[in-house]
Parts: C-alpha cells; structure tokens; sequence
C-alpha cells in the first residue's frame, strides 16, 4: 500500500513539474512588439544572421499573412540575452565557467543525465489570455512569461571537466500588448542566485564526485561579470528587399550609446559598400506598391535600456562603465565575440574588457571607425563585477525598445531621413523613459480602456458597396482598477481605422465612435455598426478598433508622478493599441451576389495592366468579376478557344477574383480572353453570359 502511495505521489509531482514547461519557444505576438522568449535567451537561435523566428518584430507580422513576398518580416534582432563567468576563490587564475544564455543556450534543458542546467520552469503566466484588459491582476502585465533554470549538480561535463557556475537564474518577461502608449517595449527581469550551498545542490547524492569536489573547495563567485549580446539586425525587410544576394544579416546598422539612459541603440544607416544613401532603407517600387509608389522599410530604431543594475563590488548602483559598452564586427557572418577565444579565462578577461573580444569596436573611441556602414555587429554591455557568496543574488531589469515616426507615414512621398531621424529617436527616448516609469512603479502604468474582444467584417446585401464592422459592447463593462465608482468605467469611444496597404499600417482614421452613438449603436443587440462606403469595388483593406478615454485629474497610484504630456499629476487621454484585434487578411470590397439578372457583370481592371491600380501586396495580379452570381462557375478561355482556368465561386458576394494563374501553374500570357459565368442560382440558375477582356504585360 505505502510503495503505491509512493507511485502515485511520485507521478503527481512529475505531472505538476512537467506542466511548469512549455514549447521552447513562446511567442509574444498579441501587441505591435513581437519576439520570440526561449528558453535562456530571448529571440530565435542563432544561426549566422538567419531570421528563425521573431525577434522583436516592430511592427509585428507573419509574411503568410501577406499573398506577396514583401521581403520577409520586420525583425530587429537575431538573438540575445547574457553570458555569465566567474573566478574561483580558491585559484584565482581560475574561472568557474562561461555561460552562454544569449546564443545558443544549449546548456539548459529537461533531462538530469545530459542537461548542464535544468529548466524548472518556462511558460505563460496566463496561458489563455486571462490578464487582457487587467482583468486579473490590474497591476501587472497583460503578458508574464516565466522562466527559471538552475545547475544540475549530478550532470557529468564530459568536455569542459569542473566548469560551471552553481547559479539559479529566474528570468520575468512582460509584455503590456493592449496599450499604444506602451506596446513599444518589452520588460525583461533576471535574478542570478548563487546556489552552492543549497542542500539539493550541495551534497554527496545528487552531485557527481568532481561538483562535489569543487564545490567544497569553493562556493562563492567571485568578480563575477555578465555579457549582455544582442544581434541587431534593423531591419531584416528591408535589408532583404534591397540586397537580396548579400544574406540575411544588415551591413548598414549604426548604433549608440545614451549613458543618461543606460541605453545602447541602432538605426539603419548608408550601406557604404553600395551606390546611394540607404538610411531607413528608402525603397521606390517601380510599379504597383503603396500609394505614391515609395515606402521606408526600416523607420525605426531598436535597442536594449537597462532599468535596474544590482549595486556592484565598487558599490555602484545602476552603473554602466561607456567603455563597457562596445561592438563585435560580425565578419564572416558565423563569427561573435568569443571567435579566437578557446578558453573559458580569455573569454572572460574578453568581458571584462571588451577590447579582447573578436573585431572590436568600443565606445565611444571606435564612432569613427571604418568598419561601420558595412558589417554586421553584435551589441554588447558589460555588467559588474560582483561577489556572490552562497545565498546572495543580484537582480538586473531591461527593456527591449523600440521608437519610430509615426507608422502612418511611412509610406509618404514627402517624408525624408531628417524627419526620421528626429522624431523616431524623440518616440525611443520617450519610450524608454515609459519603461523606466513602468518599473519604478512596480510594473504598474495608466492603462488605457478595453478594445472590443473582436469585430466581425461582412458587407452589404444591397447593390451598394461597403464593409460593414460589427462589435459589442462587452469591454464597456472592464473598470479600470486604478479607480473607483463611475470614474472606473472610462471608455469614451472607439476609433475605426483602416490600411490600403498592410495588415501592419499605414493605418488611417475613418472615424471616431463615442459611447452609446445612436448612430451607431443597438440597444436590442448591444453592438455597434459601422459601415465603411468609401472602398473601391475589387480592392482589399485591412481594418482596427481601438478604444480611447478622456484622461483623468489625477493618478492615485502616485501623486508625485509626472506625466511628460500633460507636465503634472493629470493623466493623458490614453487610447489601446490598434493589434490585439485588427485583422490579418486582406478583406476586399465587393457587392452582394446578383442573382437576378447577369446583365451587368464586369471585368475590372480591363485592359489589365501588370500591376494596375492596386496597393496592397499580392493584389497587383488580381482580375475581379463584378456583379455575378453566387454560387456560379467561372471558365476562361484563350481567342483559339483552349481553356486555361476553371474558378468555383462559393462564398456570398458579387465578386470573384483571378490571380492570372493558368490550371497549369503558369501566368496567363498576353492577349485577349473569353470568360463564360454560368450561374447556380435564384432566377439566373443555369443561364450563362458570356464577356471578354485583356492582358498587357
């Protein structure tokens, strides 16, 4: 009885532990800010500069939404986190270990046998989305991934005999995906204790006889530095749309330093080694692309600000040394900065003084080097030192930011670098300092209201053209926790916005909806319309709701707070981001089925001209069939009467397209085409009518 006890208990515990741990990677792609958390390191692993997954993707999109290829996604990093090392006491020649957890960090997994440090925990917080809108925890992030790793003491280091570091990180990431006051940052918090001497650690059982050894010698770590990495990439799109033949990695990043702000920072600068001035990456599309033909393809600027830095042994807090921060020249592309350093103390003299590492660049001596405008970099930060002794921890909090100029004009012709320039890095310093209040104040903000939970899109049933946007009221109902009574419940309005061009923007305000609008509310269903006429027949669109309040006289949570816009205690109005709800796949404009004559079909565009008219990705070589039946077959023949494609037209609406791909794979050719629509439905059933139309290539 007691040894089936004993199985139960042990199954429980195995059940509980392994439900402590998710997929190795989770995503945070709910906001604007995208990144992927692993296990040990934040964004994808690293390899060679290849984009393997989000890395604070700003803003935020997979290509699969996109029926174009656009150059990939708008990803500013290939990987990061830190690197820790330390010197044994005992033989102060000697360094515990070097431990990659921004790379690779392979050394952290689930099995005792073959896992140098054993993950004990790596999931959401809410894994269903439980705290959006605050409605869990009103003082904490709508985001919480939860991350904790320790040294396994019975693992045997067949390669590195005796190197490791007895050390239990717990790593916080929070995202605040709701807010478009603060969806352009990422909060990351670590807290590294040191472990040798914890009795599970600590003992003849568990630790394999060379551990034990060791850490019988020595349990404090000693000068204890951590190298922070990241390798900026800003941005993959654009590096990719404008020199595909190079690789991933951009050559054409520049970064800096804000010693006030504790914050490293890279724009996309010229690419030297090429004709032209590819600052924010300038593209001219040809033909077709956004309106007015141009778009900048890197407008932002990305980096790391550290908010909170444990008091080191020289008894500074918050303390970052300029010449700490520094640059490894990524040439080739499979070289970081410990290239060339084969032993755990050159690679941590190498942190210790980053003019040992691989390439180096160093602040602010190295701004005037050659090498910038043509190689690839990674960022680094160096931290410390620090004395540990067994039971101590030092805790470091950071924020991946980034600021740009507002996204709605990216796409105008009359914008210039200048204008880039000074208002993208104003929204990064503004931002950054938003981090920094954010953590001040334990991870409590101003919160704007709750967006609708979804909208529905559909279209008119009339022959009128026009999306129609439909959403209820629930969020009306979500008090903001910082107040109390009527003043809780603040949502004034909603905000309809729309893009021609991207499911990311430029977004373009259609309409403002306030409260309870008669125009637009339904008492009996409890929802909102809002009808969207001024689209074109054929074309698609993109669509957001946001909600907005008016602002507050005061914030409780603190008097003393000053808020930058309103230079007092008042709190700004506050509106929610545009992307925990805006829709991912191009919705096009179409009238109602016609099923009661089919007189009045339409080819559009006729002649079509490659890429005609059309603005948004993947629409270019669309043919649309106006005012059809539905449903109805649509067959498309050459002059010669050869028949190159036949179209099932099932959904509910009076418009089917053609992306001139033949039955055969091919792209139709040149020249003049027959269609026959022959008709399923209502009065029309079975009859057919019959047209033509052009292509022009």
């Amino acid at each position: 009885m007691n040894f089936i006890l004993f199985v139960v208990v042990v199954l429980l515990v195995a059940s509980q532990s392994a439900a402590q741990v998710e997929a190795n990677a989770i995503f945070l792609k709910r906001g604007m800010l995208w990144e992927t958390v692993n296990v040990a390191k934040m964004g994808p692993v690293f390899q060679s500069w290849q984009h393997k997954g989000y890395g604070m993707d700003f803003p935020g999109f997979d290509p699969e939404y996109v029926p174009q290829l656009v150059g990939g996604p708008n990803t500013h990093h290939a990987g990061g986190g830190f690197w820790m090392a330390a010197v044994r006491p005992s033989a102060p020649d000697t360094v515990w270990a070097v431990q990659d957890w921004a790379m690779f960090a392979t050394s952290v997994g689930l099995s005792e046998t073959n896992s140098p440090y054993l993950l004990k925990t790596h999931r959401l917080r809410w894994p269903n989305g439980e705290n959006y809108g605050m409605q869990v925890d009103p003082y904490e992030a709508e985001e919480v991934v939860e991350t904790e790793w320790e040294f396994n003491p019975s693992y045997r280091f067949p390669y590195t005999p005796g190197r490791f570091l007895p050390v239990r990180v717990k790593r916080t990431v929070r995202a605040w995906s709701g807010s478009a006051a603060d969806e352009k940052y990422i909060i990351i918090e670590y807290v590294i204790t040191n472990i040798a001497r914890e009795a599970h650690i600590f003992n003849e059982q568990n630790c394999t006889p060379e551990a034990y050894r060791i850490l019988k010698a020595d349990s404090v770590l000693q000068d204890a530095y951590l190298l922070f990495t990241y390798a900026f990439s800003i941005n993959y799109r654009g590096w990719s749309i404008l020199f595909p033949q190079l690789g991933d990695g951009a050559r054409n990043n520049r970064f800096l330093y804000d010693p006030r702000r504790l914050m490293l920072y890279g724009w996309a600068d010229d690419y030297t080694a090429a004709e032209g001035n590819q600052k924010f990456d300038p593209y001219i599309y040809e033909s077709g692309g956004p309106p007015g033909g141009k778009e900048w393809l890197a407008p932002a600027f990305a980096g790391i600000k550290f908010l909170h830095i444990s008091r080191n042994d020289l008894g500074l807090e918050n303390f970052i040394n300029p010449s700490s921060v520094g640059w490894s020249v990524s040439e080739p592309a499979n070289s970081y900065p410990f290239t060339g350093l084969e032993t755990p103390e050159q690679r941590y003299e190498a942190m210790k003084d980053l003019n040992k590492v691989y390439n180096p660049l160093v602040f602010p001596q190295g701004l005037s080097d050659s090498r910038w405008g043509n190689a690839r970099m990674w960022s680094m930060v160096s931290l410390g030192p620090w004395t540990l002794e067994p039971g101590d921890s030092i805790k470091i909090v950071m924020a991946e930011v980034v600021g740009s100029i507002d996204l709605s004009r990216i796409t105008d012709p009359q914008l210039n670098e200048q204008e880039i320039a000074q208002q993208g890095l104003l929204d990064l310093q503004n931002t950054a300092d938003r981090a920094q209040f954010n953590y001040d104040h334990g991870y409590n903000v101003p919160d704007p209201p709750q967006p609708p939970f979804s909208f529905t899109l559909t279209r008119l049933q009339e022959q009128t053209v026009g999306n129609v946007l439909t959403w209820s009221n629930e969020a009306e109902a979500i008090p903001d926790a910082d107040y109390a009574g009527a003043e809780a419940f603040d949502l004034a309005g909603y905000r309809i916005y729309r893009s021609e061009y991207m499911p990311f923007g430029p977004w373009k305000l259609l309409a403002d909806i306030p409260r309870q609008s008669p125009a637009h509310f339904d008492e009996q269903t409890q929802s909102y319309q809002y009808v969207d006429t001024l689209v074109n027949v054929g074309f698609s669109y993109y669509y957001a709701i946001t909600s907005y309040d008016t602002g507050h006289a005061y914030w409780p949570v603190d008097l003393s707070a000053r808020f930058k816009e309103t230079g007092s205690n008042r709190v700004p109005p506050l509106e929610s981001s545009k992307y925990p709800n805006h829709s991912t796949e191009p919705f096009a404009a179409a009238f109602a089925p016609q099923n009661e004559t089919l007189d009045e079909i339409l080819v559009v565009p006729n002649p079509f001209v490659t890429r005609s008219g059309f603005t948004t990705p993947g629409a270019q070589d669309l043919i649309s069939f106006v005012n059809i039946p539905s449903p109805c077959t649509i067959r498309i023949y050459t002059v010669r009467g050869d028949l190159v494609k036949t179209i099932e037209h099932k959904i509910d609406t009076g418009i089917a397209q053609w992306d001139q791909i033949t039955d055969y794979g091919q792209y139709a050719e040149s020249g003049i085409y027959i269609f026959q629509i022959t008709s399923h439905a209502g009065p029309t059933k079975n009859k057919t009518y019959t047209g033509k139309f052009s292509i022009v290539r």
